[in-house]
This record gives structure tokens, C-alpha cells and sequence, in this order.
């Protein structure tokens, strides 16, 4: 099972991390025996036996159910790599902080994103691909600590995605704090919007 290869990965890495946790597909919730409340899944159906305890004791892990706020937390400067589906939205929220990433795309845009990520940029490492891809908690491992420890190629992966960080900024604002490339865009689409608004409005 997916989620428990990545909970023994996670462990045996010894690395810390957050992992905004959601009970994998068919674990999620039951039905109880009225057939109108539910309940949450157990979770020693599909994490290691007294996993929790143990990333409790040693301090190293910590598990956050159904909702964290990511941009915060990529922006968190003890944040050494994301683990991410490779989402749009996702993939440009880690790169704007300098992120680099371990790709997990399921379906979509997903594959294409990672690609990118690894071919184009250089910011990542794969961990698998699609939604019933097979993995296993040493491969997982090595790819963790791959990005994680200092090294050729984790480093690579960090100054890359720091580039990339660097040109979203000045895309946005440059040195001197004027509009960049992509903030003059905006505001020159907005302002043909509303001219052309006014002249409809006049005919």
C-alpha cells in the first residue's frame, strides 16, 4: 500500500517533516450501523503499528490531518523539499519559494508539470507516477534524502529551484520595486478590459 510505504520512508529517512495527512481511497470513512453518521477510518489499517508514538517521541515527524496552509508553510525557511502531485497551483507556490520538489503526479497536467520540473528546470526528483503506480519504502528513502542532504545533486536541485524563485520575483516586481514583466501584463490586460467596457457602454 502506498501510504504505508511512504509512513516507513518518512521513518526511516530520519529527517523531519510534515505530512498533511488524509486517509488513502476506501479508508477515508465507513458507514455505521445506522447508516447515517460516520466515523474515521482507523489508522492502523494503513499506517505502520504505533508509527504516530514513535515520530511523537523522537520529535522528527509531525502529522497534520485534512488541511494545512501550504503557502505558509513553503514559505517557512526550515522547509527543505515538497512532496507534491505536481498541481499547477502547487508547483508554482514551491517554486515562488525556492522549494525544490519530490514529484508524485497522478493525472491531468500532473505528468507534464513534473516533466517540466525535472527536464526543463532541474528542481526535482521523481518518486512514482499515477494513481496505482507501485513504490517501495527503500527506494523512497533514497530519493528523500537525495534532496534533502547536502550533496551534488540536492544542492543542484536547490540553487535551481532558487533561480526559478528569483525570475517569479522580478516577474512580479524588480529591484527598485517597479512592476516586472508579468505585473505590467496584468495591469495593461486589466486597463484594456475596462477601456473596452467603456466603449461598449458608450455605443
Amino acid at each position: 500500500m502506498q501510504t504505508l510505504e511512504l509512513a516507513k520512508a518518512l521513518e526511516a529517512s530520519n529527517v523531519n517533516f510534515l505530512w498533511v495527512f488524509r486517509a488513502p481511497t476506501g479508508f477515508i470513512t465507513h458507514l455505521s450501523s445506522d447508516n447515517n453518521n460516520t466515523k474515521a477510518a482507523n489508522k492502523d489499517d494503513f499506517l505502520p503499528t504505533g508509527f504516530e508514538d514513535r515520530i511523537k517521541a523522537s520529535d522528527k515527524g509531525l502529522l497534520v490531518e485534512k488541511w494545512a496552509p501550504q503557502t505558509e508553510i513553503l514559505a517557512h525557511e526550515s522547509v527543505g523539499a515538497f512532496l507534491s502531485h505536481c498541481g499547477w497551483n502547487s508547483m508554482i507556490e514551491a517554486l515562488s519559494e525556492g522549494v525544490p520538489m519530490l514529484t508524485w503526479p497522478m493525472e491531468g497536467d500532473q505528468p507534464f508539470n513534473a516533466r517540466f520540473l525535472e527536464e526543463e528546470i532541474g528542481a526535482c526528483v521523481g518518486v512514482a507516477e499515477g494513481v496505482v503506480s507501485e513504490v517501495k519504502c527503500e527506494e523512497m528513502v533514497k530519493k528523500i534524502q537525495l534532496i534533502m542532504k547536502d550533496g551534488d545533486d540536492g544542492n543542484v536541485m536547490r540553487r535551481k529551484a532558487c533561480e526559478v524563485r528569483e525570475m517569479i520575483r522580478n516577474a512580479t516586481y524588480d529591484e527598485g520595486g517597479r512592476k516586472g514583466s508579468s505585473a505590467e501584463a496584468m495591469g495593461n490586460f486589466v486597463n484594456e478590459f475596462l477601456q473596452t467596457r467603456k466603449r461598449v457602454e458608450l455605443m
